[in-house]
């Protein structure tokens, strides 16, 4: 593993060290500085078939002039980082084998254009503790956006204001795990959704839905497309206007 902290000129190092993260071949491990850090663009990171994670220091901030950020490899890690991405259809964009993520909160959204907060594709597993999707301008679109077989949600938090709008969607073609996860102020000028499981076996724990207002509302949504199992425990709704 290749640990390396980066400086505050983040735009020129980014360049620099995903230039050496494709030559190397190595797993690496990228340490950003504290504080708010300003990107001129977005950013594409990372390798198919390789390990990347990014790593935050104590209050670590993107503001990201247009675009977002798109990580793709085979394990890709975020952690303790907060990226606004005011103009951004994605503001975080992760796809992986393997992808876990842990206090991560992405900002986006662009006028007139359908997008997305946070999103995490992967082709085994999904894990995300404690992050956040905020959705803040568009014509539809998810705060939070998970597909992999296997999705753990741990106190996932959704907001979004667009024409049509969902706080946090999981499809999982396996199973879908989640526990202590709400969505609050949700807005839409159309369909207003909390939360949208779709996998063939859910187990769910601590759900919270309230202060949704949209020309229609649904709370939380749990679906069993093969009807094998649902099982929830705790789930609250409240404050839906319609």
């Amino acid at each position: 593993m290749i640990r390396h902290r980066h400086g505050v000129d983040l735009a020129a190092e980014m360049a620099a060290r995903q230039g050496s993260f494709l030559a190397s071949g190595e797993a690496e491990e990228w340490i950003l500085p504290a504080g708010l850090l300003a990107l001129p663009k977005g950013v594409r990171l990372g390798q198919s078939g390789r390990t990347l994670s990014l790593i935050g220091e104590a209050d670590t901030q993107l503001q990201i002039g247009r675009d977002g950020i798109t990580i793709s490899g085979r394990t890709i890690g975020l952690r303790s980082l907060r990226v606004n991405a005011g103009d951004a259809l994605t503001a975080i964009d992760v796809a992986g084998e393997h992808v876990r993520l842990e206090r991560v909160v992405a900002e986006g959204g662009r006028s007139g254009s359908a997008g997305v907060g946070l999103r995490v594709h992967a082709t085994a597993s999904a894990k995300l503790v404690h992050c956040s999707g905020i959705l803040a301008r568009g014509t539809a679109g998810n705060a939070v956006e998970v597909t992999a077989p296997l999705v753990e949600l741990v106190g996932a938090r959704g907001t979004a204001v667009t024409d049509r709008a969902t706080g946090i969607h999981v499809v999982a073609s396996r199973e879908a795990l989640l526990s202590d996860c709400a969505v609050r102020g949700v807005r839409a000028n159309q369909q207003a959704r909390g939360l949208l499981v779709v996998a063939p076996e859910v187990e769910a724990m601590s759900l919270t839905a309230e202060d949704l207002r949209g020309a229609s509302c649904t709370g939380i949504e749990l679906y069993a497309p093969a009807g094998n199992g649902i099982v929830a425990l705790d789930v609250v709704c409240s404050a839906l206007t319609a």
